[in-house]
């Protein structure tokens, strides 16, 4: 959901957290303790690189808080997974559950709605002209302007930050509900760690 990085985060909407903050409130709540212990309960669906550097994920995660404090602002829905997307009477489609709303960098909602609601072959023959049609939009109607080679880094950079928001629905800590059947919180998990190793994000996030 890209914004545009305007002075609207200082005025009406100035109400919203950050999404530094909605990733540090998870931490408190022990997203962490579910997510190490899904990393192993989903090892069978999870690339062999990816389970082998399972404990880089979370700072790696961390690491990218740094990208949404030093580039503007955009409106993230922060949960754009295919269940909260729906198609209008109109043909348009729109999003439900904003209960995760925030501001941050446009990748972290991009990174997410592409490993996840696409299949692995799906993502990996169209995140490229998605993501040059995305940055397209951004343009033409917040004028924010990124080159693709920028973004893609900072697409895979995004990756950990969302992932986190499934690996605890399979391994949910005491403080979540147990929000998703099994085997779809393990497709999910499959399709993220699936794009961390093609993209060989782990690499990219550690020269950084």
């Amino acid at each position: 959901m890209a914004g545009d990085g305007s002075e609207r985060f200082a005025r009406d909407l100035k109400w919203l957290t950050t999404y530094e903050a909605f990733l540090r409130t998870g931490e408190r709540n022990g997203i962490r303790i579910g997510h190490d212990r899904a990393m192993l309960e989903a090892a069978d669906v999870i690339p062999s690189r990816v389970v082998a550097r399972r404990e880089e994920i979370w700072p790696m995660a961390v690491r990218g808080l740094a990208m949404h404090g030093s580039e503007p602002r955009t409106l993230l829905h922060s949960d754009v997974h295919l269940g909260n997307w729906y198609v209008t009477n109109a043909g348009r489609m729109g999003l439900c559950d904003w209960a995760c709303v925030c501001s941050g960098h446009w990748a972290r909602d991009f990174a997410y709605a592409v490993s996840t609601i696409l299949t692995v072959q799906q993502r990996r023959g169209w995140e490229h002209e998605l993501l040059s049609r995305y940055l397209q939009q951004m343009r033409e109607l917040c004028g924010l302007a990124t080159p693709i080679h920028v973004a893609f880094e900072q697409y895979r950079r995004q990756l950990f930050a969302a992932l986190l928001m499934w690996t605890p629905t399979l391994c949910h800590p005491p403080t979540m509900p147990d929000m998703q059947p099994p085997e779809m919180s393990r497709e999910m998990i499959h399709r993220m760690t699936t794009a961390i190793d093609d993209l060989d994000a782990l690499d990219v996030a550690q020269a950084s």
